[in-house]
């Protein structure tokens, strides 16, 4: 089955980025818990339901450059099957879980959020072709 957000040829350079920050700080991992960061290293799933609702899981990018998504029990099916693509480790909790406490020495996501912001700053070639198509198709729909 095809995925929703199929993983980019740039999901690596994006782990390097966070590899980078985490060399930096002399980290372990990093646990990621925001929209912003989940929807950019993971190629743009909903990762909440409803929209704006409260996250379905989160992501921990090690030093090493696994990333373990930790999902809520009821939804980690869906996300599997229909939001997340590529080498992905995955634990589930129980859906009344805590999404949000960093695993083990995980530096929490607010600490770097500067450096995460910078990382995501620069567009990478994947990034820039889906907002050309963006583009594209708005000016089609402008101009019908």
């Amino acid at each position: 089955m095809a995925h929703r957000n199929d993983a980019t040829p740039d999901r690596s350079s994006k782990i390097d980025r966070i590899r980078g920050i985490l060399s930096d700080l002399g980290a372990p991992a990093v646990h990621l818990t925001t929209a912003a960061s989940l929807a950019w290293l993971l190629d743009g799933p909903r990762p909440a339901v409803p929209l704006g609702g409260a996250p379905v899981f989160s992501a921990t990018v090690t030093a090493d450059g696994s990333v373990t998504i930790t999902a809520l029990a009821n939804e980690i099916e869906r996300l599997r099957d229909e939001e997340l693509a590529g080498e992905l480790l995955w634990r589930e909790i129980p859906w009344y879980g805590d999404l949000a406490s960093p695993p083990g020495d995980a530096v929490a996501e607010a600490d770097v959020a500067a450096r995460l912001r910078a990382a995501r700053a620069d567009l990478l070639p994947s990034e820039i072709e889906r907002y050309r198509a963006l583009g594209a198709d708005t000016a089609r729909a402008m101009s019908a």
